[in-house]
């Protein structure tokens, strides 16, 4: 028979379980003791919100809280991977995501939504270039009207694909008087084809931020060539063995993205009511090769 002292441990002992158990279940619920991943990205999808639609719920999901890693352009996103230094990838570069990939800094990739890029102009439309279905014969028609285009040249993504769709027409704009180059960002570049009453190239962000301050209206869109299509990468642990990568957490994020619940948060995020991000993950059971979405070739990056 125990006695009163045995009684008083054996109550000590249970009312610590039970104080342990519910500091671990606080401690879970406030995100203490969560673990960490790093995703690399370019600047402007960081600031298009997007991320912020998506994070919170996949980090409560999953116990996990997100350092974004953002740069400007996809090329140095790509680094990012290569080095190491994040562990997972949402990038803009189809060419570059099969680089990486075939080159083995990239164990998975999976295509998730596309953003839109839009050819813009005056209204008066001198090169006719309205509802034709591709950027390249709408810079072809511009080029041999010799009517006014205005380019970044910045060395920007939308300025390499924008080089892209003038190599695909045979034409060599550089040089030539009716090609402008800002050499700047892409609101500047729209300013200058506004009072040049040229065209442009823009993505439908910036073009939805600023179209009321331009004198130019939409002219194509929809075209799967300015489809600007967005990858997640899970960087491979095995190539940077030195360093501690979270190839589950970075699985786990590919995975939701790619996944329903990803892609509706995906397809339900607007600015100006417009659905700036077109989810397009493929069907379970449909493998897509790195860099080679359905949605556009890799000639026009």
């Amino acid at each position: 028979m125990k006695g009163p002292r045995s009684w008083i441990i054996e109550s000590g002992v249970l009312a610590a379980v039970v104080v342990s158990a519910l500091l671990a279940g606080m401690f879970a619920l406030s995100g203490c003791g969560a673990g960490t991943m790093t995703l690399g990205t370019t600047r402007s999808l960081q600031q298009s919100g997007l991320l912020a639609q998506i994070l919170p719920q996949f980090e409560k999901k999953y116990n996990v809280k997100v350092t974004v890693v953002a740069k400007d352009t996809a090329a140095e996103v790509l680094k990012l991977g290569e080095e190491g230094s994040v562990d997972v990838l949402l990038v803009n570069s189809m060419e570059g995501v099969y680089n990486l990939v075939k080159n083995g800094f990239g164990s998975d990739n999976k295509d998730v939504m596309y953003g839109d890029l839009v050819v813009v102009g005056p209204s008066t439309d001198p090169a006719q270039i309205k509802g034709l279905d591709c950027p390249g014969k709408s810079c072809k028609k511009i080029g041999t009207a010799g009517e006014t285009f205005v380019c970044r040249g910045d060395g920007s993504d939308i300025n390499a694909r924008v080089m892209g769709y003038w190599k695909k027409t045979g034409i060599d704009p550089t040089g030539k008087a009716w090609f402008a180059v800002t050499g700047e960002g892409m609101v500047p570049t729209l300013k200058a084809a506004s009072e040049k009453q040229g065209y442009a190239i823009t993505d439908m962000l910036t073009w939805l931020q600023n179209e009321k301050e331009l004198n130019l209206v939409k002219l194509v869109e929809g075209c799967t060539m300015l489809f600007d299509q967005y990858t997640v990468v899970v960087v491979n642990p095995d190539k940077h063995p030195d360093k501690k990568l979270d190839t589950k957490q970075a699985d786990n994020f590919a995975n939701y993205l790619s996944g329903s619940e990803g892609q509706q948060k995906i397809g339900g995020y607007k600015k100006y009511s417009v659905v700036l991000y077109h989810p397009n993950a493929p069907k379970p059971g449909q493998v897509t090769p790195p860099g080679s979405s359905g949605t556009q070739s890799t000639t026009t990056m």
